[in-house]
């Protein structure tokens, strides 16, 4: 789960424990904020990036704050698992066996 920039450092896509769901319009997949969204219901995960904003379960975040990292990862989700959660194989709710069976996403939630 982990490229060349995430091997010269201590990273959570190294560990197992993250991993980078792309956001792409031109598919028949979810919008990022619907990705976002999904993966904050998700009891496995720890902690999401996504578009300028971090969300982090173990802070007991309740809303977005701003994350300004050197990456908006604006072009993809960021999802953290639990280390805990990491053997549970079951879906994620994006994941083309759910795609496959709602055949259409809910509307992307509002940015505020």
């Amino acid at each position: 789960m982990g490229d060349a920039a995430h091997a010269k450092r201590d990273s959570a896509h190294n560990r197992g424990d993250a991993a980078d769901v792309t956001h792409d319009e031109t598919t028949a997949g979810p919008h990022g904020d619907v990705i976002a969204a999904l993966a904050l219901a998700d009891p496995r995960t720890r902690l999401v990036i996504w578009n300028g904003r971090i969300w982090n379960r173990e802070r007991g975040d309740k809303a977005w704050r701003p994350y300004a990292g050197a990456n908006s990862h604006a072009t993809h989700v960021h999802v953290e698992i639990l280390p805990a959660r990491r053997g549970d194989a079951s879906p994620w709710p994006w994941s083309p066996e759910i795609w496959t069976a709602a055949r259409s996403w809910p509307s992307a939630p509002d940015q505020t």
